[in-house]
């Protein structure tokens, strides 16, 4: 039982940190720090299905990580979860995208072979489409010429490339204008994304010998039941990023 739960605590610290595609970088002597970072387990939720033995060590660790847990089982009830600080939820339809993880501890019956499906799958946490656009591109090419706007292309493309993980999906759209798909990400998600995207650009600053600097604005946009076609979604997004230009500037 706690070997189970140690367990399962385990894979969801190895999937939040990539700590086994950082363990394979590192062995192949790179040191890709920032790709790696992956993102923490503090004040995520964990939806649990089967509160039993497993299910309530699994949460009690889980809290410990100021985790917040969203509880499905029929055969407990809504005070015991409570009790333990976590949330009580009848229906399944209300529980998928609610979590931003998921651990089952049941058993195989009837009522739960096929329990996770394409169906229940669908209704979990999407992610994002990132539109990102670099800052005074035009400047860039009228000051120091079409050569240096290339370079800065380049440089800004090295920067989504070392903030983002390797399930990330990056497209260059055109000129300085790029997006990149990331799968489970919610607004504080987004954020983080953004903080990764700054750090990364004060280093290829700090790094070039050119005579100027780049900046990104990043505009974003949900991917879910209701909008899952990318031309809507990079509508969406670069009207987000558009904002996001107009307040630098002001």
């Amino acid at each position: 039982t706690m070997a189970a739960a140690e367990h399962t605590v385990a894979l969801m610290l190895a999937m939040s940190r990539n700590i086994v595609p950082a363990a394979t970088s590192t062995k192949e002597g790179k040191w890709d720090r920032s790709k790696f970072t992956g993102c923490e387990l503090y004040k995520k939720t964990l939806g649990v299905i089967g509160l039993g033995k497993i299910g309530s060590h699994v949460a009690e660790v889980a809290l410990a990580f100021g985790m917040k847990i969203v509880v499905f089982d029929p055969y407990t009830s809504k005070e015991i979860v409570e009790k333990m600080g976590g949330e009580y939820v009848e229906n399944l339809d209300d529980f998928w995208g609610r979590c931003d993880y998921i651990t089952v501890h049941v058993p195989k019956t009837k009522e739960t072979v096929n329990l996770i499906n394409k169906d229940t799958i669908a209704k979990n946490k999407s992610g994002m489409i990132i539109f990102c656009d670099m800052d005074g591109m035009k400047l860039i090419n009228d000051t120091y010429g079409h050569d240096a706007g290339d370079r800065a292309i380049q440089a800004e493309a090295e920067v989504l490339q070392r903030a983002c993980r390797n399930t990330d999906i990056i497209g260059r759209l055109g000129g300085d204008e790029f997006a990149v798909y990331v799968e489970e990400m919610d607004r504080l998600g987004f954020e983080r994304f953004k903080n990764r995207i700054k750090n990364e650009t004060t280093f290829i600053n700090n790094r070039n010998l050119e005579k100027f600097n780049i900046s990104m604005s990043l505009g974003c946009t949900e991917v879910n039941e209701d909008c899952n076609i990318i031309s809507k979604l990079l509508i969406k997004a670069d009207k987000e990023l558009y904002i996001a230009k107009k307040n630098r500037i002001m």
